[in-house]
């Protein structure tokens, strides 16, 4: 896609640059706020360590627009465009293949490390990433910025920048996955999203009970309406409306852009909620390769989306507080 530097009518200049000041000022600011609100302080995953970096990333870009002189070239602010979109088109693939690593080998327990050395492991990848994505970006990038001039002696300088082409087939993939997941199961669903809500209201009133106590009072009711409907959805469906319930607006957000052909620099759509969504992903994917092992007892990181209860719904089983696999006690109801 083309992004517009510089416009010149006769003697009037007119730079743009101020624009994408602005909306990366703003991109930084959602991505603080998303932060604050994501963060896990002691969660030393890989995506967590990428969250820091895509931030101080961003102020590093605010940073160099802010010391740029366009009125004297828009060479500058070419390169500078093309060169971060670059980096940032580099980042997606990377990411989403090092944060499955480090999320299946915590789970499954094949590389049992300490904190500081699984902190350590993920740091180098971390570095590994950014080191390869600026190295193609700067071995790659052009920058120069192309004049474009129309009848009327009106000329435009424009620069080359990367759209974010592959998150929105990423977005894509994963919409046919929750269509081919849910829609077979469509008249089923507004049951099986009650029961969820039901089992996640059993099972805060168990954390907030005595250890001592299995049965919550008030819940039979429901517990006996819970048993009565016998047809469970499959653990990847169930897993897909846990993520729809959280997910879908942001992914059809993407397919509209990709339907539409919505341009969006990589810049501006590889920021903290693409992460975010990319850990639900990530750790949907390794729960559901580990559930036959480990059933609901995950030890992946905190997520937005709760996937113990929906593999609860898949099952039929209710259980109180999680334990280690070894330690299994449950309530059958």
């Amino acid at each position: 896609m083309m992004a517009i530097l510089e416009q010149v009518d006769d003697d009037k200049r007119t730079n743009y640059l101020i624009q994408y000041l602005f909306l990366v000022l703003v991109k930084t600011g959602l991505d603080v706020v998303i932060l604050c609100l994501c963060h896990q302080r002691r969660c030393r995953s890989f995506l967590n360590m990428c969250r820091w970096s895509i931030i101080l990333a961003d102020i590093t870009v605010v940073y160099f627009m802010l010391t740029l002189s366009p009125e004297k070239s828009p060479a500058p602010p070419c390169f500078l465009l093309a060169f971060v979109s670059s980096v940032f088109g580099v980042l997606p693939l990377p990411v989403v293949c090092f944060a499955f690593l480090d999320y299946y080998l915590l789970d499954s327990g094949f590389w049992n490390t300490t904190s500081f050395c699984r902190s350590l492991r993920n740091s180098v990848l971390m570095m590994l990433t950014w080191t390869f994505a600026v190295s193609y970006a700067y071995f790659s990038v052009d920058g120069k910025p192309i004049e474009m001039t129309d009848q009327t002696n009106l000329r435009v300088f424009v620069c080359e920048v990367q759209e974010s082409k592959s998150i929105f087939y990423f977005d894509l993939g994963t919409f046919v996955l929750i269509i081919c997941a849910t829609l077979p199961f469509w008249p089923r669903i507004p049951q099986w999203i009650r029961e969820a809500q039901v089992i996640s209201e059993l099972r805060d009133n168990m954390k907030t009970q005595d250890s001592s106590s299995l049965f919550v009072p008030g819940t039979e009711n429901r517990e006996e309406n819970l048993a009565v409907n016998s047809q469970r959805p499959f653990l990847l469906t169930s897993l897909m409306l846990g993520f729809c319930s959280i997910w879908l607006p942001y992914i059809a957000l993407s397919v509209s852009c990709l339907t539409f052909n919505i341009g969006v620099p990589t810049y501006i759509a590889v920021n903290l909620l693409w992460l975010e969504c990319v850990n639900s992903r990530v750790g949907c994917l390794v729960f559901w390769l580990q559930s036959d092992t480990r059933g609901p007892y995950s030890q992946l990181p905190g997520d937005v989306c709760s996937w113990p209860i929906f593999w609860h719904l898949s099952h039929g089983r209710y259980f109180s507080e999680p334990r280690p696999p070894k330690q299994k006690t449950c309530l059958l109801i």
